[in-house]
Protein backbone atom coordinates (compact mmCIF):
# COMPACT_ATOMS: atom_id res chain seq x y z
CA UNK A 1 0.00 0.00 0.00
CA UNK A 2 2.42 2.69 1.21
CA UNK A 3 6.18 2.56 0.72
CA UNK A 4 8.78 3.80 3.19
CA UNK A 5 10.27 6.32 0.70
CA UNK A 6 6.82 7.83 0.20
CA UNK A 7 6.35 8.15 3.97
CA UNK A 8 9.81 9.65 4.34
CA UNK A 9 9.21 12.23 1.61
CA UNK A 10 5.75 13.12 2.98
CA UNK A 11 7.18 13.50 6.49
CA UNK A 12 9.83 15.88 5.12
CA UNK A 13 7.19 18.16 3.61
CA UNK A 14 7.19 17.05 -0.02
CA UNK A 15 3.72 18.17 -1.22
CA UNK A 16 3.58 15.68 -4.07
CA UNK A 17 4.37 12.82 -1.72
CA UNK A 18 1.72 14.08 0.72
CA UNK A 19 -0.83 14.17 -2.10
CA UNK A 20 0.07 10.64 -3.19
CA UNK A 21 -0.22 9.49 0.40
CA UNK A 22 -3.63 11.18 0.67
CA UNK A 23 -4.88 9.36 -2.43
CA UNK A 24 -3.66 6.02 -1.06
CA UNK A 25 -5.14 6.57 2.42
CA UNK A 26 -8.44 8.14 1.40
CA UNK A 27 -10.45 4.94 1.02
CA UNK A 28 -9.27 3.56 4.37
CA UNK A 29 -10.00 6.81 6.20
CA UNK A 30 -13.33 7.29 4.45
CA UNK A 31 -14.34 3.76 5.42
CA UNK A 32 -13.86 4.68 9.07
CA UNK A 33 -15.64 8.03 8.79
CA UNK A 34 -18.79 6.87 7.02
CA UNK A 35 -19.56 4.66 10.00
CA UNK A 36 -19.74 7.65 12.30
CA UNK A 37 -21.06 10.50 10.14
CA UNK A 38 -24.52 10.88 8.63
CA UNK A 39 -23.60 12.65 5.43
CA UNK A 40 -20.81 12.04 2.97
CA UNK A 41 -19.88 15.72 3.17
CA UNK A 42 -19.30 15.47 6.93
CA UNK A 43 -17.29 12.28 6.45
CA UNK A 44 -15.01 13.92 3.86
CA UNK A 45 -14.49 16.90 6.18
CA UNK A 46 -13.44 14.53 8.95
CA UNK A 47 -11.11 12.65 6.57
CA UNK A 48 -9.38 15.93 5.79
CA UNK A 49 -9.07 16.82 9.46
CA UNK A 50 -7.72 13.37 10.31
CA UNK A 51 -5.30 13.39 7.38
CA UNK A 52 -3.87 16.69 8.58
CA UNK A 53 -3.11 15.05 11.93
CA UNK A 54 -1.54 12.09 10.13
CA UNK A 55 0.76 14.33 8.09
CA UNK A 56 1.72 16.37 11.15
CA UNK A 57 2.58 13.20 13.08
CA UNK A 58 4.38 11.30 10.30
CA UNK A 59 7.81 11.92 11.86
CA UNK A 60 6.57 10.07 14.97
CA UNK A 61 5.36 7.03 13.00
CA UNK A 62 7.07 3.80 14.04
CA UNK A 63 7.68 1.43 11.12
CA UNK A 64 7.10 -1.56 13.43
CA UNK A 65 3.39 -0.69 13.52
CA UNK A 66 1.33 -1.40 10.40
CA UNK A 67 0.69 1.92 8.70
CA UNK A 68 -2.98 1.21 8.04
CA UNK A 69 -3.62 0.41 11.70
CA UNK A 70 -1.81 3.61 12.72
CA UNK A 71 -3.87 5.86 10.43
CA UNK A 72 -7.11 4.14 11.49
CA UNK A 73 -6.30 4.85 15.13
CA UNK A 74 -5.59 8.51 14.39
CA UNK A 75 -8.85 8.78 12.43
CA UNK A 76 -10.89 7.19 15.22
CA UNK A 77 -9.31 9.51 17.79
CA UNK A 78 -10.08 12.50 15.56
CA UNK A 79 -13.73 11.42 15.34
CA UNK A 80 -13.92 10.97 19.11
CA UNK A 81 -12.40 14.41 19.70
CA UNK A 82 -14.90 15.97 17.28
CA UNK A 83 -17.80 14.17 18.98
CA UNK A 84 -16.73 15.43 22.40
CA UNK A 85 -16.29 18.98 21.12
CA UNK A 86 -19.71 19.04 19.45
CA UNK A 87 -21.48 17.27 22.30
CA UNK A 88 -20.80 20.22 24.57
CA UNK A 89 -22.32 22.58 22.02
CA UNK A 90 -25.42 20.41 21.59
CA UNK A 91 -25.91 20.21 25.35
CA UNK A 92 -26.01 24.00 25.55
CA UNK A 93 -28.79 24.25 22.99
CA UNK A 94 -32.12 24.14 24.76
CA UNK A 95 -35.41 23.70 22.97
CA UNK A 96 -38.36 25.61 24.34
CA UNK A 97 -41.97 25.15 23.33
CA UNK A 98 -43.67 28.52 23.21
CA UNK A 99 -47.13 27.18 22.51
CA UNK A 100 -49.79 27.90 25.08
CA UNK A 101 -50.71 24.59 26.69
CA UNK A 102 -53.75 26.14 28.44
CA UNK A 103 -55.29 27.30 25.18
CA UNK A 104 -57.19 24.20 24.00
CA UNK A 105 -59.32 25.74 21.28
CA UNK A 106 -56.36 26.70 19.07
CA UNK A 107 -56.91 30.48 19.34
CA UNK A 108 -53.93 32.77 19.60
CA UNK A 109 -53.65 34.95 22.71
CA UNK A 110 -53.01 38.57 21.82
CA UNK A 111 -51.19 41.07 23.91
CA UNK A 112 -53.68 42.93 26.14
CA UNK A 113 -52.61 46.30 24.68
CA UNK A 114 -53.49 45.04 21.20
CA UNK A 115 -56.96 44.04 22.37
CA UNK A 116 -57.70 47.58 23.60
CA UNK A 117 -57.20 49.21 20.19
CA UNK A 118 -60.19 49.89 18.00
CA UNK A 119 -59.94 49.91 14.21
CA UNK A 120 -60.56 53.66 14.14
CA UNK A 121 -57.69 54.37 16.51
CA UNK A 122 -55.27 52.49 14.30
CA UNK A 123 -56.08 54.72 11.30
CA UNK A 124 -55.14 57.94 13.10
Amino acid sequence: MVTQPLLHDAANGDRRAQFQLYKRCFSVLMGVCVRYRRSEEDAVAMVNEGYLKIVNNLPRYNADTPFEAWIRRIMINTLIDDFRKNRKVHELIENQDFTDTNNHDGLVDFNTADLQFEAGQLRR
